[in-house]
């Protein structure tokens, strides 16, 4: 496949600023699915020594594949800046969430209030089990805070910024003894000892709190604070990493931790599957007018020290030719229900409608051929749909479109406006 270049992207003019980078929202042209692309000069990055932390970022976020945590593409560079290439997050942040809903409730009166304890123990959850995956990876984020934790379109969370992560796999030594942000560190943390997974448990605690409370200073308990969620907190922020809830590495931890009564009723093996309880608003994004072939985004190439293995096939989401398994498997991992020997042709994130609800799910076509839908969340095999030569597709619009064979029917919502682009991947499918 072609390497990404940033001359394949239009660029909208308002980015998202972190310290040493920027993050835009970027359509590629050729067939205007939507990015996001963090764009990092690259004379601030030798200046400030942060190179280790750049690196750091790209390596971990090639390797690490969960519903609940921001997919990663690809990465280039021009002579001037480095680019991140991922998945875009359409409904916003979770500090804003909480400063929408304390608004919210102080505009009725309610004092030292923000988020329900529905919506809290739903985000939570979703984070305890992404924690679950990312330490069983041996990767500690060591900076989990509001602004770090994004929403999909559906309202489903999403962890992001792993700059400062420790990868405990890695065979470089840490550069970021200190690493994260001041209201959320854990104590051992600010005495320089190492990091390991109760760092990121100390910061559920906070997260907690201050999604419940909107504060993140005082930690004392309002009466607003439930106190299921008072005790998981207490047990949470203990100064002795060893005793934290769920700090044990064994399974028996996040068992502990996922038993506590501030979760009862979750629905752990399918919460990805469910529906949220916030539903963001539709996020209008600015257009992409900056075009990457301009001077000020110049053609790129890909990172020189060892980058081949972040691989650009996800850039153009398998939609192009056949390609096998060894390819793809650099990035992510054929789904078990797919056969070793069977190619994908065609993926994509989508909603897949049925009686009650849209689901969101990933949608293969192979080579088979067959549709598969799998969930996001559970990666189970939720239905297979086989082509055979009297199979038609159907464009509704842009992004919707019904495949029909006999009294079948699997209706689809692609929205990155897919639906002509599914058609003749289908189409070929069944001619071949």
């Amino acid at each position: 496949m072609t390497p990404a270049h940033a001359l394949h992207f239009d660029a909208a003019p308002e980015a998202r600023d972190f310290f040493f980078g920027n993050v835009f929202h970027a359509q590629m042209k050729k067939n205007h699915m939507d990015f996001a692309v963090k764009v990092m000069d690259q004379g601030f990055i030798r200046k400030e020594n942060k190179t280790a932390f750049v690196l750091t970022e790209r390596k971990v976020m090639s390797r690490l594949s969960h519903p609940n945590i921001v997919k990663f593409y690809c990465s280039f560079r021009d002579n001037h800046s480095l680019y991140l290439v991922m998945e875009l997050c359409r409904g916003g942040d979770l500090f804003a969430l909480i400063s929408k809903e304390y608004q919210s409730q102080q505009d009725k009166g309610v004092a030292d209030a923000a988020c329900s304890f529905k919506l809290t123990q739903f985000y939570m959850a979703e984070l305890v089990n992404t924690f679950e995956y990312m330490h069983s990876q041996r990767v500690i984020h060591r900076d989990i805070k509001p602004d770090n934790l994004l929403l999909s379109a559906e309202g489903h969370l999403k962890v992001t910024d792993f700059g400062t992560a420790k990868d405990q796999d890695g065979h470089s030594s840490d550069v970021c003894q200190f690493c994260g942000t001041a209201n959320y560190v854990s104590p051992e943390v600010l005495h320089d000892q190492p990091a390991a997974r109760a760092a990121d448990l100390w910061a559920l605690g906070c997260l907690i709190f201050q999604i419940i409370n909107h504060s993140s200073e005082d930690f004392e308990f309002p009466s607003s604070v439930p106190e299921t969620a008072r005790d998981l907190i207490s047990k949470l922020l203990v100064q002795d990493p060893d005793h934290r809830i769920g700090a044990q590495q064994n399974e028996e931890g996040y068992a502990e931790l996922k038993n506590h009564p501030f979760f009862e009723g979750v629905e752990w093996d399918d919460i990805g599957d469910q529906t949220p309880p916030y539903n963001p608003p539709e996020l209008v994004l600015p257009e992409p007018k900056l075009d990457g072939a301009s001077e000020n985004w110049t053609v790129a190439e890909y990172f020189s020290d060892n980058f081949s293995e972040s691989t650009s096939d996800d850039v153009s989401f398998g939609f192009t030719s056949k390609r096998s398994r060894s390819s793809s498997s650099v990035h992510r991992n054929q789904p078990a229900c797919i056969a070793y020997d069977e190619q994908i042709r065609f993926e994509s994130t989508v909603k897949v409608h049925a009686k009650m609800f849209n689901r969101t799910r990933e949608l293969y076509l192979t080579d088979a051929p067959r549709l598969v839908v799998i969930s996001s969340w559970s990666g189970r095999c939720k239905r297979e749909f086989f082509l055979k030569p009297d199979t038609t597709v159907n464009e509704i619009d842009p992004h919707t479109f019904d495949v029909v064979s006999g009294s079948e029917t699997l209706r689809v919502t692609d929205t990155n406006n897919l639906a002509q682009q599914w058609s003749r991947a289908i189409a070929e499918a069944i001619s071949e």
